[in-house]
């Protein structure tokens, strides 16, 4: 019972920092669609990725966003 109370409250401590990765993948697929067209094929491939990213892609989301805006603060 107690690893179940421990793997409810894991779940619920870690649940927001994967939607905000899941977010950031949004924000950078609308960021590289604006740029490169709503039609285009990078678009539509970010897209995809963006609605149902693995692990790997939120942490890369995640950082390539960061990248994105430092750079274009510096612009």
């Amino acid at each position: 019972m107690t690893r179940l109370i421990l793997a409810a409250v894991a779940v619920l401590l870690l649940a927001p920092s994967l939607t905000a990765c899941s977010d950031a993948c949004e924000e950078l697929a609308d960021l590289a669609c604006q740029r490169a067209g709503e039609n285009s094929d990078e678009c539509k491939r970010i897209r995809e990725t963006a609605a149902h990213p693995s692990v790997d892609d939120k942490r890369a989301c995640t950082l390539g966003l960061k990248v994105w805006n430092d750079f274009a603060s510096k612009q």
